[in-house]
């Protein structure tokens, strides 16, 4: 029996409403669950590299509703991979249990309003945003419908690994010099003396052909500078804290190691405060994505690169003696 749809324009309207606040108050709630405990931060940190393109309080939605999600697109979507992939047009999307279990999200859309006047000239429209409720589903709750793409992640390979610490090494931050003296541990940073300058960054010889541990000495630095170009009006607190997020965010995209205990200050930062820590959790997905992004358009150069074999010469880059810098991001 098909559907009709008995509700008034203004009743439709006020229902959309009610379902709006009813998914923002949930976001505030998922929000300040998110930060009751370090570990469960980390998590929503590794979900959060695998949804750094949606903004933060659709992936605190998300996360509440499907910790374990891959990856959403809307059943138009679907639709549209079943028929492509199966060549089956005919072919169900979603299995009987799954196809009525979407994941709310929040769209935004554009409103225009007239502002009436006594004088037909002095009346005016006004566009404004305003969201209303839409829904998309999980790869895992298709029928079988191979993901479009997959997120870049480090296959912990050679050549994976060297073309992610070649993109590093592209940095407008820093330079690299391997050296074997005048560090103490893995590498020694010297930051910029001005903003004008760049940073120098010395790391051992003895390392230079073990590119997935030269990446996570890297990525600490990289996140670091980054960090401190972007948020020159933050404490020093506020800093470290926003720095060990983000580099966690990237570790966990491109599979470095990385640490799930570190977050015990969590609590006292988000102050139990939902308006907060959702400041706080879209300050660290928009520093999140901008540098996933930037990272990889440097991996698509970086990997074509590998692919037509017309790549660096190690004993070209690794001399010792040589301080290289390199072209901006």
């Amino acid at each position: 029996m098909a559907y009709v749809n008995t509700y008034t324009k203004a009743e439709q309207r006020a229902l959309a409403t009610e379902k709006v606040a009813r998914v923002k108050q949930q976001i505030r709630r998922d929000a300040t669950e998110i930060f009751s405990h370090p570990e469960t931060f980390a998590n929503y940190l590794d979900f959060l590299a695998r949804f750094h393109y949606y903004d933060a309080h659709n992936t605190v939605l998300i996360y509440g509703q499907k910790p374990e999600a891959e990856y959403l697109a809307s059943f138009k979507v679907w639709q549209q991979f079943n028929a492509e992939y199966w060549n089956d047009p005919n072919r169900p999307v979603f299995t009987t249990s799954q196809k009525d279990k979407g994941l709310a999200l929040l769209s935004p859309y554009i409103l225009k309003k007239t502002i009436q006047a006594a004088a037909p000239a002095d009346r005016k429209s006004v566009s404004y945003y305003d969201f209303h409720v839409v829904f998309a589903f999980d790869k895992e709750q298709t029928n079988n419908i191979p993901m479009p793409f997959l997120p870049w992640q480090l296959s912990k390979s050679a050549d994976d690994c060297r073309a992610l610490f070649h993109a590093f090494m592209e940095s407008k931050y820093f330079d690299i010099l391997f050296e074997a003296g005048g560090r103490k541990g893995n590498y020694a940073y010297t930051p910029p003396a001005n903003p004008d300058s760049k940073g120098l960054l010395v790391l051992n010889p003895a390392d230079s052909e073990n590119y997935y541990k030269l990446c996570s000495y890297v990525l600490n630095i990289y996140v670091a500078e980054f960090l401190r170009s972007r948020l020159k009006s933050n404490s020093e607190d506020e800093f470290n804290k926003t720095h060990e997020c983000v580099k966690y965010v990237l570790a966990s995209y491109f599979d470095l190691p990385r640490d799930k205990d570190g977050f015990f200050f969590i609590r006292l930062w988000g102050n139990n405060n939902p308006d907060r820590i959702l400041g706080i959790l879209n300050r660290i997905q928009r520093l999140s994505h901008t540098l996933i992004e930037a990272l990889e358009e440097e991996l698509v150069f970086q990997k074509s690169i590998t692919a037509t074999n017309d790549v660096y010469d190690d004993d070209d880059i690794f001399d010792v003696d040589d301080i290289y810098g390199f072209n901006q991001l």
